[in-house]
Parts: structure tokens; sequence; C-alpha cells
């Protein structure tokens, strides 16, 4: 459940004007202002939010005008939502947003508005003049509010249109729920900008019950004309009832993650509502059908959406972190089991050859995920891998932090037997996972964590075998920025793979967090690049912004959580340098940001934005095949750079 709204703190401030100032009143008042007419749709609420001092007019020729078919901008929709909230202007003396400086009109509101959380603060620029979008209104709206837009995502989509913009439907969903907006003919428009008055009643209906519209169930497609009585047939036999419960067999458990969660009569939000369960409660799973589980419910076969519960296995135990990896051994298929015995349900098979990770088990047993369930296999099937130490290379290592400790073996629990100074030199002898073995300037051999060493070849080439980490930015059904047709997601993933080609064609050993048109989660990507003992970790984006005017490169890191703040640096600054060159960008700079995927990350990590989307000169390049070429060899050289750099 969401937190109690931070609006509650309207009641003390609002409680004079309500109590003097009905709704009623106000909605049978003359006109405040003299271009919203007395039949107007919105002057009720335009006239409710002006008597709270949420809104303004425009004095001219001695009328006042509100001006409602004006399309209202960002900076003014965080002020005006933080005069809702009761909140005043932060003086503000350090900019957070390049376009809002502190001399800007509306420098306090806008980071005032970030501190409550309506607007977020994940870019350089806040981009106050342009025009708020309704699917971005959406967004603020429910977040000013504190509107449970989880639970919205599990109503029915009632606008045809919502899908335009894919990352706001729940959002949409939210505000008709929550009786704020009905659109009109089933569309929402949320590609449309919103008018001074479309805000005023939005915002209305979220602060005051009794301006709410009337919520209805989303109607059916009218049912066709009946067609004639056929001839009479012949009565069938009659068929058993159904289990009231599923028939299959229990192939894994569920525990919920919220409250109220929705259980329907089956796989989507389209079907009717059982009843709900509340965060904890467990069920057992029987299936899966796409993001649905198959669960019994009250002696009902009945479905929850995926996203929202945490899979056990049959005997209630969560899937838990990796502990090892092993090969199938089995003449041909191994049995996947709901269960560690061989009287357990099969619930798939794992061909000869194929490496699978493990999550720990019991007695002979071991828990595998399988199909997104936590499942066991026998383990006289199968051979744990054991890490093999890299042959001893002409490797040597840097110590990229200070007070570096060097242990007798490879793991914390280790006593120090030396420590390390920040640029102190070592042999690399071998490397198992994390941990390498290493041989100081004065002859004493002990383990590192290799995450705080840059590894540097001293013969062939300087990126053979490195780990390097490429993670191409969104994907699937968070398309990044889009603009005439493009989208970021498409863009950063081929410029990604480019990169990938060029790094491989020098022996470098690259993982890449996607190839192909799917979303891994910030999380996600964060453990991918753990798991695969990453050395170092690039993200490739390309920008946008309101403005067609802003262009350039620019690439980030992070100095507040990542312990390799230093290399990150580096390496930014070399990647930086060889955009800059040779796509012939305008130089933004290297720039200091926290973003999840840098500051969760210990290893050298960065994020590069390759251009401006919004601007038709960066766009051009970030579109053409030519300079797709050029910035995957930018990335790729600057990374060389970094290497080079002893």
């Amino acid at each position: 459940m969401r937190n109690v709204s931070r609006f509650l703190i309207l009641i003390p401030a609002l409680i004079l004007v309500f109590s003097a100032l009905s709704v009623g009143s106000v909605s049978k008042a003359s006109s405040v202002f003299s271009d919203v007419d007395s039949d107007f749709w919105a002057k009720s609420e335009i006239e409710y939010l002006h008597s709270l001092g949420v809104i303004s007019g425009y004095e001219e020729n001695g009328s006042t005008l509100y001006k409602w078919n004006n399309k209202v901008t960002r900076a003014q929709a965080a002020k005006m939502l933080v005069v809702a909230s009761g909140s005043v202007e932060l003086n503000v003396s350090s900019a957070t947003f390049d376009d809002v400086p502190t001399d800007h009109w509306a420098s306090g509101w806008v980071e005032r508005a970030v501190r409550l959380g309506i607007f977020t603060d994940g870019n350089d620029s806040f981009n106050p003049n342009a025009n708020l979008s309704r699917a971005q209104m959406s967004k603020i709206i429910v977040e000013a509010f504190d509107l449970d837009f989880a639970a919205a995502a599990q109503e029915p989509v009632v606008f045809t249109d919502a899908s335009q913009s894919e990352w706001a439907v729940a959002y949409i969903n939210a505000l008709y729920y929550n009786g704020i907006s009905n659109g009109s003919n089933n569309l929402f428009k949320p590609l449309s900008d919103v008018d001074r008055a479309q805000f005023a009643a939005f915002m209305s209906r979220a602060l005051n019950d009794e301006y709410k519209l009337a919520v209805e169930a989303p109607q059916p497609a009218p049912e066709p004309d009946p067609a004639p009585d056929p001839e009479p047939t012949p009565e069938p036999e009659p068929q058993p009832e159904p289990e009231p419960s599923p028939a299959d067999p229990v192939i894994a458990k569920l525990v919920v993650k919220q409250d109220d969660l929705n259980v329907r009569s089956g796989p989507g939000t389209a079907h009717g509502i059982l009843g709900t369960v509340d965060e904890g409660d467990r069920l057992n799973v029987y299936d899966l059908n796409g993001d649905w589980a198959k669960v019994d419910f009250n002696g009902k076969q009945a479905y929850v959406h995926q996203y929202y519960v945490t899979f056990l296995d049959t005997l209630g135990d969560a899937l838990g972190s990796p502990t090892d990896t092993a090969r199938v051994t089995d003449a041909y298929e191994l049995n996947v089991r709901s269960g560690p015995s061989s009287s357990a349900t099969v619930v798939g098979k794992i061909k000869n050859g194929t490496t699978v990770t493990l999550f720990g088990g019991t007695g002979d047993w071991v828990r595998v995920e399988h199909n997104g369930l936590p499942a066991f296999i026998h383990k006289g099937y199968i051979t744990i891998n054991v890490p093999t130490p890299e042959p001893a290379t002409s490797l040597s290592g840097k110590a990229t932090v200070a007070s570096l400790n060097v242990r007798a073996g490879a793991g914390v629990s280790h006593p120090v037997v030396t420590v390390l100074n920040q640029g102190d030199r070592v042999d690399v002898i071998s490397i198992s996972g994390y941990w390498a073995e290493i041989k100081t300037s004065s002859g004493k051999v002990g383990f590192v964590n290799k995450t705080y060493l840059k590894l540097i070849n001293n013969a062939g080439n300087i990126l053979k075998d490195r780990i390097i980490v490429i993670d191409a930015g969104h994907g699937a059904t968070d398309p990044g920025a889009s603009v005439s047709g493009y989208t970021e997601k498409a863009i950063n993933l081929e410029v990604a793979r480019r990169v990938e080609a060029k790094l491989k064609s020098v022996g470098a050993d690259v993982r890449m967090t996607r190839t192909s048109d799917v979303f891994p989660s910030l999380q996600d990507r964060v453990d991918f690049s753990y798991k695969n003992y990453g050395e170092i970790f690039v993200s490739i984006h390309a920008n946008a912004i309101g403005s067609s005017s802003v262009s350039g490169a620019e690439t980030f890191y992070d100095v507040q959580y990542n312990d390799n703040t230093t290399e990150s640096y580096h390496l930014a600054n070399e990647v930086q340098k060889e955009i800059v060159a040779r796509a012939g960008m305008k130089n933004r700079g290297v720039k200091t940001e926290a973003f999840y995927v840098l500051r969760n990350q210990n290893i050298p990590s960065i994020l590069v934005e390759l251009g401006f989307m919004t601007n038709p000169s960066d766009l051009a390049k970030l579109t053409s095949s030519k300079y797709m070429e050029i910035y995957a060899e930018a990335v790729f050289r600057g990374i060389v750079d970094y290497y080079s750099l002893k």
C-alpha cells in the first residue's frame, strides 16, 4: 500500500477556507474570470482552486482573464502543485537543473516539487518551458496525491489509446479509477498537451471528493442481435461439474508482496475479480500462463499477476542467491522436478551438456530455476563446475583504492598479510572469480578482490581476456526517448552491438546486458555485471530534452557510492574525448551523477549519452549507420585508451 498522502498537510492549512467557503458556494458565485462563462464546463473547479490561492489570472485592460485554453508548462505545474500542497517555494542557493538557474522565476517552486517527489531529478535539465503532456500530467498527479497506481495497474485499461505512452498506462488508469479523469469516447489522448482548464479540473478532483467523477466499470462490447431460434436438437448428456480447484499438481508456491492484490478468474485484467490477497499470504502454484500464475483461491481456480509475488519452491523456500554452476551429464535429458524427490512432479527436462545455475539444495537434490519457478534436479546427474584459475600470464595489476587488504586466501575470512596503497603495482599469478592471487613488489604472495585492481596485460593486446560489460540502455516496453519515429532503445542496442564486435575482435571477454529488444531492470543489469565478474561497465544511451537547440555528448560517473571513483573518471574522460573527436560532437563534458547502474557497482562504471535525439543535427548522426559505426569506434577506442593509461 502507498503511504498516507503528503497532501494531508493541506487539512490544517485550508480548514478555515473550507469552513467559510463550501464547494457549492464556489460553484454558484459570479465569475471570477471574465473569460470563464457561467456555463463553462470547468468553472466550478477553476474558481475552487482560485479560492484556495492555487491559481491566479492575468490582468489585461481592466479585466482578469484565466486563459483557460493556454497550455500548462512544467514550471507552472510545479508551482501549482507546490502551492496546493501547502508548501512554499524553496530558497535555492545551488541549482539542480542547468535550465532552471537560481534566478529563474520558477527555481524555488521546481526545487520544492522535486523535494516533495512530484518531479524527479534524474537529468541535468528540467525543461521548465516545455508543455506538459496528458501522460506526464497523469504521473505527477499520481505522485503528488499518492494515488495507488500499482493497484490501478491491475484494473482493466479503460482508454483505448493509453498504450500510446506505455510507461504511463498505470498512471492513466489511476486517474480513471480515482474519479479524476474519464477521457472522451474512451480516449485519454496521452500525447496531447494539458490546458489550464483541464489541469484545474484534475487538481480539484484530486483535492476534493465533491468534484470527483463517478467511476463506472468498463463497459463490455455490445451483445450481437440474437439469432433466430434453431431447430430443437436432442439434449446432450449432462457432464460432471469440474473440480472446484485446479486438478494439476502443485509445482511451486508463492508469497504475496503487497496488500489488496486482485485474484482473477482468468489470466488477464479483463477477467473478473474473485477477491484479494494481502502481503505475506501464501498460495499454491499449479501453472504459469504468460505473466500470470494459476493458483487456487477459496477452492476455485484463479490467477494472480507474477509482478506482485515471490515464487517459492514446494518446500516453501525462496530461490536465494546462486551458489554454483554445473553441467548436466545425464545420458540424454535430466528430469526437472517440483520437489526434492523422485516421486515429485516432472515439470521439465534439461538436455545433456547444458550448463545450469544452482541455488543450494537439500540432500541429493539441488535447486534450479526452470521456466521462472524454483525446481529441483538430482545431483547424481550433474558435474559441478570448479572455477579454474587463469594460467599464469604476463598480467599485472594496479591497486585502485587506498588500503587494499592482501589476504592469505581467497576470501574475506582469511587473515590480512599486507596492505597495498593506491597505485601500487603487483604481479597477477591467477584469477578465480573475484579473487586474484598476486605477488607484491616485496615478494609477498596473497589474494585481493580484483574489483580494486586495474588489470593490465603486459603482452599481447591490452584488452585480451578483460571482462567488459556493455549495457544498451532501456529496451522492450521502456523505449527511452522517442523522436520522429526513432527510439532510443534501438539506437543504444545498435551501437552497443557494434562496440561488442570491436571488443571481441581483439580478444576481450564481452558480456552484454541485453542483445535483443528486452528490458532487464536496473537491478538486473547490476546483478548481471556482478555475476559475470565484470571489470568495467559501460552503459550506452542517447539524450533528449525539451529544447531542440541543446546538443552534444556527455559521460557520467558516480562519486558518492562507487568505490572506484578515480578509475571511473579516467574511463569516462577517455571515452568522452574519443566521442567528441571522432563524431564531431559538442563537448558537454564529464559529469557526476549517481545513476542506479553506476552507484550500485564498485567496478569502474560510466554512462555515455551519445547525443540529443531532440536536436536535428545530433539525431541525424544518431540514426545514421555511418555515425553509429563512428560512435562504436569512439567507445571502443576510449576503452583502449583507458587500459593504456599506466
